[in-house]
């Protein structure tokens, strides 16, 4: 070691063990920033600054090397302290904290001896090298056990940390932390920071970050899950099939009959959490028993081909709407949170009903679960009430033709963008999801913003496709075709009113024909084509008018036979049957509209008429299997099965 010192005193003049003293110079303990001691460039001048690694000047000590550093690094403007000018300048105001000392007094005035901020750490620093840290007040005097629960008391977490110490689980000085960090947060929102366009700026771009999207769904989560397994309430759950499986347990409750009944063995006492997917229903129109499980086997075996995916379609995207966020005026915001705050009149978020797209049960959700349409707020509710108050109506109406008239007012007054079912069948028909919130728009006075209409559009495209419902009459296609437009529903592709054979089932029959060509693409596949061929030769041996044989892929060659044997009738014929069908109807709705009943009428005895019709064609199907074994072409009354045409062009 004493030869080490021997060196460092050769290459280092006035150096002492301990330090660097100089006559005239301050104690470094090092040298200072920006100063190198490079007696190899220049012994007489050894010292060096550097600026930007570059050397600025050489200089004969090192507290000249010092001074000549500090003009580069003191911006234009600022003063630097010395440690004594420091000294000095804090004993003038020992009265103050170092924060109060920072706030009142260095400001933007003064700088370290090097051009630093003089931050609370930097000024701790000072009074330490300058000896005088006891002669001031502390900065901080520790606050009583009392103190600090008042502070926290404040707030509901604070609330949350107290009861927690009282409990023994929080230390006293995680609990003194916790004030601290209260008492910090209550000076920033005292002094409008939370306001400042800083820290809203701040907040904003934190906000469009996955990290903050998470953290948020993940908090409401936990919040709905604690509230429900608190009260006993059943699980909302985290997915669409979730959603559904309350929607079952929902239609079990309240007044009235409802088609599920709950399996009370398998009930819990309270539910919790998980436990309520061990709960079964049992459905009375089948008679079976299913639980979460088996629920889409059962739906898709009992309900129809295809009926699991539709019913869940608007449960998936009210999802899609609750998990997309888009930037609007300069915030990113929930596109859910975002439509119900913009369309719904006085907006409660506490309120469960006020939400802008929900689920709709045509239906009823007692009468029928299965079957669901994602609807606007206004026109659900729309819906709901008339349905329910015509039922009632049609039970009260003593004839047939008083009950034709109440429900022909009720279907005139339905939207037709809405799917509605008093009875057995569904009416109306579905649009997109888009559609449906451009109208809420329009209906509340509002267009939309296209910064609305491009998160739609894109959340469409990256998840589940906004289109939901069931356009289909179930009763008619048996859930064979579900891509299949119904030709004799609302959503015609070809207008039944504009045929000559009127609006009725007749009308719209001949417009699933003419539709025939359009949508056969559709509905056969290429592997039934040769099954199908091979059945419709069959037909044509047997037959069979061309109109049926056409009919037949998309299963319809009854209803076209049907019509055929309507034409052989004269006019109170034709409405003496239509309207015993109609009667035979258990729900006492049909899709055709009411017409004044004819005289006589009563004295039609329809079962002759149906008899000689029968008659009549298998008289003509004999005469059209004899001409095509001759093969003979085909003639007027062959392809349609029409002998003739008064009262009918």
């Amino acid at each position: 070691m004493s030869e080490f010192t021997s060196i460092l005193e050769r290459i280092r003049p006035g150096y002492k063990v301990g330090g660097l003293v100089e006559k005239g110079t301050e104690l470094y303990g090092k040298y200072p920033p920006g100063v190198r001691y490079r007696p190899s460039r220049n012994r007489a001048k050894p010292y060096e600054v550097v600026k930007n690694g570059k050397t600025v000047g050489l200089y004969k000590t090192e507290k000249q090397a010092a001074e000549a550093y500090k003009k580069l690094k003191i911006p234009k403007g600022k003063i630097g302290l010395s440690v004594e000018e420091f000294k000095t300048l804090r004993l003038k105001n020992k009265n103050l904290t170092d924060s109060e000392f920072i706030r009142e007094v260095i400001k933007d005035k003064y700088v370290t001896e090097y051009g630093g901020k003089l931050n609370r750490q930097a000024v701790g620093l000072y009074n330490e090298s300058a000896g005088i840290s006891k002669q001031l007040p502390k900065a901080m005097v520790p606050r009583k056990v009392g103190e600090i629960k008042k502070v926290l008391n404040r707030t509901k977490e604070g609330k949350k940390s107290v009861k927690l110490y009282n409990q023994g689980k929080l230390s006293l000085e995680d609990l003194r932390y916790k004030a601290t960090q209260a008492a910090a947060r209550k000076k920033k929102a005292d002094a409008g920071f939370y306001r400042s366009k800083e820290y809203l700026a701040k907040k904003r771009e934190y906000e469009r970050t996955p990290k903050a999207r998470k953290t948020r769904r993940l908090r409401n989560k936990a919040a709905r899950e604690a509230f429900e397994n608190k009260y006993g309430v059943w699980a909302s759950g985290n997915n669409a099939k979730d959603r559904f499986w309350k929607s079952l347990y929902t239609s079990t409750q309240g007044k009235g009959p409802s088609r599920l009944q709950l399996v009370k063995k398998t009930v819990p006492k309270k539910f919790k959490g998980a436990n309520v997917k061990n709960v079964k229903f049992y459905d009375t129109q089948t008679g079976k028993t299913f639980g979460y499980n088996n629920l889409q086997n059962y739906i898709n075996k009992n309900i129809g081909k295809g009926a699991y995916e539709k019913v869940l379609t608007p449960f998936k995207e009210k999802f899609l709407l609750n998990e997309t966020f888009f930037d609007y005026k300069g915030k990113n915001v929930n596109l859910n949170q975002h439509l119900n705050k913009t369309l719904i009149p006085n907006y409660n978020a506490g309120n469960p009903f006020h939400t802008s797209m929900q689920v709709h049960h045509p239906f009823g959700i007692k009468r029928n679960p299965f079957v669901t349409q994602l609807l606007a707020y206004d026109k659900n509710f729309n819906e709901f009430r008339p349905r329910e108050a015509v039922i009632p109506d049609i039970k009260k109406a003593k004839t047939f033709g008083e009950k034709r008239k109440v429900f022909e007012t009720f279907v005139r007054k339905s939207d037709p963008n809405v799917l509605t079912a008093p009875g057995k069948k569904i009416y109306g028909k579905d649009v997109d999801t888009i559609t449906k919130i451009k109208d809420l728009y329009k209906s509340q006075g509002k267009r939309m913003p296209p910064e609305v209409l491009k998160a739609l559009k894109q959340a469409s495209t990256t998840g589940t496709r906004f289109y939901g419902g069931i356009p289909l009459d179930p009763a008619m296609f048996k859930e064979l075709f579900p891509g299949l437009s119904n030709p004799f529903a609302g959503d015609l592709t070809i207008d039944a009113s504009s045929t000559q054979l009127g609006t009725g089932r007749l009308g719209k029959t001949a417009s699933a024909i003419k539709n025939i060509a359009k949508i056969g693409g559709k509905a056969l596949g290429i592997a039934a084509i040769p099954l199908e061929v091979a059945n419709m030769i069959n037909m044509r041996k047997q037959g069979k008018t061309t109109a049926e044989i056409l009919a037949s892929p998309f299963l319809l060659s009854g209803r076209v036979a049907e019509a055929q044997d309507l034409l052989k009738m004269s006019d109170l014929e034709r409405q003496a049957v239509s309207e015993q069908q109609i009667a035979g109807d258990e729900s006492m709705l049909d899709t055709d509209f009411y017409t004044p009943t004819r005289e006589g009428i009563e004295a039609v005895d329809i079962e002759a008429v149906k008899e000689r019709v029968r008659k009549q064609r298998e008289a003509e199907e004999q005469k059209r299997a004899l001409e095509r074994s001759r093969r003979s072409g085909f003639t007027y009354p062959n392809m349609y099965g029409i002998n003739s045409l008064k009262g009918v062009i």
